[in-house]
């Protein structure tokens, strides 16, 4: 038997070459883990690619790099998903633990204030990630930084004017110098624009003589041989008060609703007469308490056995308006393109 001394020291390698061999088998499951994945595998950029700024219809070119971090032949094709771009190449292959450089162009649209955004959509043999789309961008900017870009007065009451500004300041957003070459262009006959005395604003007028219906126009700003900046400009011009329907055909023993309300969101006010036509029966349907509502609401019918004159009408006058409400009646025996 061995002494004590030869014990211990048998037992210390014991326990060595047990260590070694679990390092050991640990660091071979780490190389398993961190080797080449099996067949292709495509890897692209962590970030999509920007071709910077250009001017409407230019083309910007750029390049990327795509990656077979697999251990066979990597077969791809590639599509993309605007017209707009040139890409070199389109299809290939690359090969294991090697990288292929891409040609991308895009054309930009032929206006300022755009954006292309494009997916390029790889088709490969990778059997996890068969399917991988890489983004490309290219940006026209305007050459002026506009507040609000476009002008929307919304509904206006007919005779009456309404007024927004626009601010004006540089692509760096910061004021224009007063020698800027900025030439401004107005377009659109029920408007009217003013510039500030510092050229920093533009104030837009919506005049008092447009017509009912929609109004439209444009203010072109050009800066220096820069492409225009255009702000559309809107409105819509309605009358004092409005009716729906407008015309209504009525039937005896049927009632309809009439809707009334004034364009400018204000209260229609009381009743204060009403003039109606043999047989009509007109009936507020809100009590005399919410008679400062915007909108009110009535029933209107036709007594069983009457019967409507050619041109009659129902008008309805309240507290808060100049004119009164007039609403073309039709008997249902009359033709006509009248409304229910």
């Amino acid at each position: 038997m061995c002494d004590p001394d030869t014990r211990r020291m048998i037992a210390r390698r014991g326990v060595i070459a047990a260590s070694l061999a679990l390092a050991v088998w640990g660091l071979a499951a780490a190389v398993a883990w961190i080797r080449t994945p099996d067949g292709p595998r495509i890897e692209l950029p962590d970030r999509p690619l920007h071709l910077g700024e250009g001017r409407p219809s230019q083309t910007l070119t750029g390049t990327f790099d795509v990656w077979n971090i697999g251990s066979e032949p990597l077969l791809y094709s590639i599509a993309s998903s605007c017209g707009c771009t040139q890409l070199t190449p389109r299809f290939g292959k690359i090969p294991p633990g090697e990288q292929t450089t891409f040609e991308v162009s895009v054309k930009l649209d032929a206006k300022a204030g755009s954006q292309r955004d494009v997916r390029l959509t790889f088709q490969s043999n990778d059997r996890e990630n068969s399917l991988a789309d890489y983004f490309v961008s290219a940006s026209c900017p305007d050459s002026l930084h506009l507040t609000p870009s476009s002008v929307d007065f919304g509904r206006v009451v007919e005779g009456t004017s309404a007024s927004r500004t626009i601010t004006i300041r540089s692509r760096e957003d910061e004021m224009l110098p007063a020698a800027a070459p900025l030439q401004v262009r107005l377009e659109g006959d029920n408007f009217r624009s003013e510039a500030a005395a510092d050229g920093s604003a533009y104030d837009i007028t919506l005049l008092p003589s447009a017509p009912l219906g929609y109004a439209q126009g444009r203010l072109i700003l050009t800066l220096g041989d820069a492409p225009p900046v255009v702000v559309p400009l809107r409105a819509e011009i309605a009358g004092e008060v409005n009716v729906a329907p407008a015309t209504m055909r009525l039937k005896p023993g049927r009632e309809q609703t009439l809707f009334v309300w004034r364009t400018d969101g204000a209260a229609l006010g009381e009743l204060v007469r009403r003039e109606v036509p043999a047989g009509v029966e007109v009936q507020s349907l809100l009590p005399p308490a919410e008679n400062r509502r915007q909108m009110q609401r009535f029933a209107v019918s036709l007594s069983a056995g009457a019967a409507l004159r050619e041109g009659s009408s129902l008008r309805l006058e309240f507290a808060s308006l100049g004119a009164p409400v007039v609403l073309e009646l039709v008997g249902a025996a009359e033709s006509g393109s009248a409304g229910e």
